[in-house]
């Protein structure tokens, strides 16, 4: 049996879905935490493909390894299940409608929570002092960071206990590791350099 153009392309798109779907519950509980709006925090399509890939890429791998485990042990035992009675045929497909309908609820608020409880885990950083410290121009606070969008950032101030948001283009990261630096030129925005402290 040939694979199609079509058929691969329709693969891609459920795959491309999937992971979209997955990012985005993880990045709306990481949010709702904070409290930070969606909107303003907004990525490109290929961040968010990108993130949801790297979340859910172990978890496809278990689910094919599984049903490639189940198929080969239906194929050595060599069940003949026949379903040409057709009240059977509706069961099993309404019933595996089911079953992937609630797999699919399941998995996405699973990755809610994991984004809800990275959140927290982050918010108790900030608490004792170990977050990275952002400062930008303008404003006189440090922030703790929160989160970056492809256009807009988000930090706490613990000072005034409030949420600053702020473009890409006026940020400096100070951490542990590394700091990161924009400059704007004349109304232009330069890219941004890393460099080791």
């Amino acid at each position: 049996m040939k694979l199609k153009f079509i058929d691969s392309a329709t693969f891609i798109a459920i795959f491309a879905s999937y992971f979209y779907c997955i990012d985005t519950v993880y990045t709306n509980g990481y949010l709702s935490v904070f409290g930070l709006d969606n909107d303003l925090l907004e990525r490109n399509f290929h961040q968010v493909i990108y993130s949801g890939f790297m979340r859910a890429y172990h978890g496809i791998f278990l689910g094919v390894g599984s049903l490639f485990l189940v198929f080969s042990v239906l194929a050595l035992c060599k069940l003949n299940i026949n379903f040409d009675f057709n009240p059977w045929r509706k069961a099993v497909f309404w019933f595996s409608a089911m079953i992937f309908m609630f797999g699919l609820i399941y998995v996405l608020s699973h990755y809610e929570s994991n984004g809800i409880d990275d959140a927290k885990k982050w918010k108790k950083e900030i608490a004792k002092g170990h977050s990275s410290v952002v400062t930008i121009d303008k404003y006189k606070n440090e922030l703790a960071y929160l989160y970056c969008g492809s256009k807009n950032c988000a930090g706490y101030d613990i000072k005034e206990q409030k949420i600053i948001y702020f473009p890409q283009t006026i940020l400096a990261i100070r951490n542990k590791n590394i700091t990161i630096k924009a400059i704007e030129r004349k109304g232009k925005t330069a890219s941004l350099d890393p460099t080791t402290n």
